[in-house]
């Protein structure tokens, strides 16, 4: 597509470049309070924990990071069409890169050395590789440094290489061709897992960690990224405008979430043995892909008044540490798990010391290179 036809494109876009969906926030402080919780009844034993709703969802935690897949994909898709329209149909591949390099590289890097101080038993005589695996985000494409330093980062290797596929292809992203990109997205995410059903067959050695390793590398993930895709391009059209405005076509949508939500929990607690069931592996996730991109939809309509943002500010803050709570957490779980004191005062413990961790990050670390690229853009 010609220079023009892509500026065409870009100015025909009904689009708020300003727009911000304050209560997104929200929805990331519960995936990592989610997040947080899962990891906490696991490795602390706490089996007594509530087995009924709405308690019960926490079990099922480790939703919370499809959750922040579904955010990122609408999130850095809307920056990056504004960046886009900005530059006038230029590429802004090393811009757009540089900004989120500047986003996730310094907690990602002060949180690997954290870990490795407190648990220095994990550097053996190939450390080195395991290491520079981490620092260039393709530790999930490895079994043996899958998860081995500050494990719940197997999920920035995806992020960080879903940026790069972003920032490779928003430049022939548009109306036209957003069915095409997402339909080929459903489709490489499809075959990607098959071929992990059929090269990790039940019943092989280690076969559920290893087809948990290969079916969350980006191309098995690709669907979660897609339904924020798609919500970035529809909201920034008329009807979206049409949708926030009625309270029924809202409530219409969180109805619809809950409907394709209680299907997926259904589901998922009569396979609760995930990794056994192919069509489990294969299908499942894209379910929660629809029902996640609703909830987000859903929260990207609210547009809340100065006195609720007043009274949500704690979730509203708590959503902007949220990577900090997210990075920080696991090595608090795993030093506090054998405390001896209740299950319930150990989850205390843990929120209290990972959210002051993450909000000390946030004030006094992370916002230093966020206000200097700024600065110099």
């Amino acid at each position: 597509m010609g220079k023009y036809k892509r500026q065409a494109l870009f100015r025909n876009m009904n689009t708020n470049k300003t727009a911000h969906f304050d209560l997104v926030d929200i929805l990331r402080a519960f995936a990592a309070l989610t997040v947080v919780v899962y990891h906490t009844i696991i490795i602390c034993g706490w089996q007594d924990f509530p087995t009924t709703y709405p308690l019960a969802w926490f079990r099922y935690g480790w939703m919370g990071v499809d959750i922040f897949f579904v955010i990122s994909g609408f999130v850095i898709t809307w920056s990056a069409l504004n960046m886009q329209e900005k530059s006038g149909g230029k590429n802004i591949f090393f811009s757009f890169m540089k900004n989120r390099l500047r986003r996730i590289v310094p907690l990602h890097y002060l949180t690997m050395a954290l870990f490795i101080l407190l648990f220095p038993a994990i550097v053996y005589p190939d450390f080195l590789y395991d290491l520079l695996a981490h620092v260039f985000f393709v530790h999930n494409w490895f079994p043996e440094y899958h998860g081995t330093i500050n494990g719940i980062n197997w999920s920035l290797g995806a992020e960080m290489q879903f940026y790069v596929l972003l920032a490779l292809t928003v430049g022939f992203l548009n109306f036209r061709t957003l069915k095409i990109f997402i339909f080929g997205a459903l489709a490489i995410t499809f075959l990607w897992r098959l071929y992990t059903v059929v090269s990790l067959p039940v019943g092989s050695e280690n076969f559920a960690m290893l087809r948990f390793i290969c079916a969350t590398e980006l191309p098995g993930m690709l669907d979660l990224f897609a339904a924020g895709i798609g919500l970035a391009f529809f909201a920034r059209t008329p009807m979206f405008g049409r949708l926030a405005g009625s309270t029924i076509g809202k409530a219409t949508v969180f109805l619809a979430f809950c409907a394709i939500m209680s299907v997926a929990l259904w589901i998922f607690e009569r396979r609760m043995d995930y990794w056994k069931f192919d069509r489990m592996v294969i299908f499942f996730r894209t379910i929660l892909a629809l029902a996640f991109g609703l909830l987000l939809l859903f929260f990207c309509l609210i547009k809340p008044g100065p006195r609720i943002k007043l009274f949500l500010s704690p979730l509203l803050y708590l959503g902007t540490i949220s990577y900090g709570i997210y990075l920080f957490h696991l090595p608090v779980v795993l030093k506090t798990k054998d405390l001896d004191m209740a299950p319930c005062w150990k989850l205390a413990l843990i929120l209290i010391i990972t959210i002051s961790l993450a909000a000390l990050s946030w004030h006094f670390y992370e916002k230093r290179f966020l206000i200097k690229y700024r600065r110099k853009n």
